[in-house]
């Protein structure tokens, strides 16, 4: 499978191979499991958006939260980044939720935590809005309500939370 994806790379330039990958998930629903596997990551090389992210842009609109890793692991989060007027959650590189409320932060801080290292972000979170925000400091705002929420919460129910 490598072989055949290197030769199509060989005989396309760059932007035929995106154009062709963008294309291709007109089809993603008719795809084998496996198809659909190959498709994503050969977006992700690509730097383009895989087919979960291009759900998020489509639900946005009208949501205010999206879970997306729901394996039942404890992951803490570990990386946040500023989107369509919300923020993207990762752990481990991995989406794992997009909300654009603090009530969403905060539920998603009580399932998940955040890592011992800390939280680190994109650069999308100083230039929030470039992102479908109001102003620049508002993604960064919506993290501290979350945070200060999810504090208030842990005081209240007398829980501590290890990784916060």
């Amino acid at each position: 499978m490598k072989s055949k994806i290197f030769k199509f790379l060989n005989e396309l330039n760059y932007e035929q191979l995106k154009e062709s990958v963008n294309d291709m998930y007109w089809e993603y629903d008719r795809m084998s499991s496996s198809g659909q596997e190959t498709l994503d990551k050969m977006a992700d090389i690509l730097k383009l958006p895989n087919f979960v992210e291009r759900e998020l842009v489509k639900k946005t609109e009208n949501s205010i939260f999206i879970m997306f890793e729901q394996s039942g692991k404890k992951t803490p989060i570990d990386y946040m980044v500023a989107e369509n007027g919300g923020i993207s959650f990762f752990s481990n590189e991995k989406l794992v939720a997009w909300t654009k409320t603090p009530d969403g932060v905060a539920y998603l801080l009580r399932k998940r935590g955040l890592s011992p290292k800390g939280i680190k972000y994109s650069s999308s979170i100083n230039f929030a809005s470039e992102y479908g925000f109001k102003n620049n400091q508002d993604a960064i705002a919506l993290f501290d309500k979350g945070l200060l929420k999810h504090e208030k919460e842990n005081a209240r129910l007398n829980i501590s939370n290890p990784v916060i």
